[in-house]
């Protein structure tokens, strides 16, 4: 017997009316931060250098 994959698990999960709510909720985040990673790891920022250029400047 084959363990199930993931997309197997997701494709089921999201046949349930609240976890398709949940996920269509939450897919806009995911998405800007999948965005976000792209933008600094192409820009060879770490993380910690990218919070550093996103802290308000002291006036």
């Amino acid at each position: 017997m084959t363990r199930p994959t993931f997309n197997d698990f997701k494709r089921k999960a999201l046949k349930k009316t609240g976890v398709k709510r949940e996920y269509d909720t939450l897919s806009a985040t995911y998405r800007l931060r999948k965005q976000l990673i792209d933008i600094r790891t192409k820009a060879s920022l770490t993380q910690e250098e990218l919070a550093e250029n996103l802290k308000p400047k002291d006036h």
